[in-house]
């Protein structure tokens, strides 16, 4: 799990969160409440990058978990495009390899925080706690 240190966003909870690309286990950790955070809950789910894109700002989500690569475009591509259509969501990047190159350019495409695709659910609940959570 990576984090963004010093998030330049106004500090405020995650109550809804929105899963893209292939993150079944990952969205079925988080609705049944596997990840230690029942703050929050799922509240959309899309396979694609594009359908994510179509109807974030009608969902209003907090918290996006998108993964790395979606059918139709890469994740890097998509972290900028929704950042731009909803600046204040959070979006936790969910990556396929524990690679550090993959974890810096998620970074710096605009994810606020990273997180291997097979961590234990106490894991993901961490990194989720650590996006939305304000730093102490």
């Amino acid at each position: 799990m990576h984090v963004k240190a010093g998030a330049d966003k106004p500090a405020r909870s995650c109550a809804r969160a929105v899963c893209v690309g292939r993150l079944e286990s990952a969205r079925l950790t988080l609705a049944g409440g596997e990840a230690g955070n029942d703050a929050f809950r799922v509240t959309g789910a899309y396979p694609t990058g594009s359908q994510a894109l179509r109807r974030i700002s009608a969902v209003r989500a907090d918290l996006v978990l998108l993964a790395e690569r979606l059918p139709d475009m890469p994740g890097l591509a998509c972290v900028g495009r929704l950042k731009r259509i909803a600046p204040r969501l959070r979006v936790l990047l969910v990556g396929e390899t524990e690679v550090a190159e993959a974890v810096v350019n998620g970074l710096a495409a605009g994810a606020d925080g990273w997180v291997w695709q097979h961590a234990p659910a106490a894991e993901l609940g961490r990194a989720v706690r650590a996006v939305c959570e304000p730093p102490r």
